[in-house]
């Protein structure tokens, strides 16, 4: 029984909702709702009644909350020390993420490793994948989330889902949101590096249509297309995931056309030399996040 689970549980409890048990556990209302589902998946059973406020304690609930608490307080006679104002270790994590990946995946990540790790302190560097391998081969960076076209020298990868890349555009500009080849490229066209695999997948499918050369517009931080998409009259390639808030809102659209961009691998990838447990914690809990919890 993992005892920041039943912390929470107490918290929600006595506190009448998981709002006030994060501010009081300095966590955010995801990361109490992930150790609250922990604990009942631990139980096999639920612990407060769905969709009423404030929180309502199910019959098991009210029977295991004052055995939580006992629980809780005898562990504070055994380690004063969490409470009593002295110096706690705390640990660090340097990860290193694709643009595409910030806006929706990185505080979904953060959320689930705080939720999790005591004492982590999590450093985010977003770069293109060339370097942030450079940056963990240089022992600036723990773990990496990224694009890995092939195996990388001296790393350790799993992979953990495809994307999709995608067209879009701001919400009217495109009649029809559909577009043949020749039409996409009378817009301003935005896309990654040429070393990102949809823009060499394009050059590819631009050539067979004899429409090669077209002129593009250039940016490897995901965020520099976006605003071009949304404030301008540009199309962009980009992740699906990178863009999912602004579809969701309808702000963005994706369009309709005849190049089909191949899925997008990503991958967790750290030094083969480089294993200890919170590095190990942190790759076991991003991956079977990634891979199965994202979406739900």
């Amino acid at each position: 029984m993992d005892l920041r689970h039943l912390e929470a549980f107490v918290a929600v409890a006595t506190l009448g909702s998981f709002k006030a048990a994060g501010n009081r556990l300095r966590l955010t209302q995801p990361a109490i709702s992930s150790r609250i589902q922990s604990l009942e998946t631990a139980l096999g059973e639920e612990l407060f009644v769905r969709n009423v406020r404030p929180a309502r304690l199910t019959d098991l609930a009210k029977r295991i909350l004052p055995l939580a608490q006992e629980m809780l307080e005898l562990s504070l006679r055994i380690s004063p020390s969490k409470t009593s104002g002295e110096a706690r270790r705390v640990e660090r994590l340097r990860l290193g993420l694709n643009s595409s990946l910030v806006s929706y995946w990185s505080p979904l990540i953060f959320d689930r490793l705080r939720s999790n790790i005591d004492n982590i302190s999590i450093v985010f560097d977003v770069d293109i994948s060339q370097h942030l391998i450079e940056k963990m081969r240089g022992g600036m960076l723990d773990i990496c989330l990224m694009h890995a076209a092939s195996d990388i020298a001296g790393m350790r990868r799993h992979f953990v889902r495809e994307l999709r890349t995608i067209w879009v555009a701001r919400a009217g500009l495109v009649p029809g949101n559909r577009l043949s080849t020749e039409e996409l490229v009378g817009y301003n066209l935005f896309t990654f590096g040429p070393d990102s695999p949809s823009r060499t997948a394009f050059d590819a499918h631009l050539r067979a249509k004899n429409l090669w050369p077209t002129p593009y517009h250039v940016s490897n931080h995901a965020d520099v297309i976006i605003n071009q998409i949304k404030w301008g009259k540009s199309i962009g390639l980009l992740i699906h995931d990178s863009v999912r808030h602004e579809l969701e809102r309808g702000e963005l659209v994706e369009l309709q056309t005849e190049f089909k961009a191949n899925s997008h691998p990503i991958w967790i990838c750290h030094p083969i030399t480089k294993s200890n447990s919170l590095l190990n914690q942190c790759v076991g809990h991003i991956i079977k996040f990634v891979s199965n919890d994202l979406d739900r």
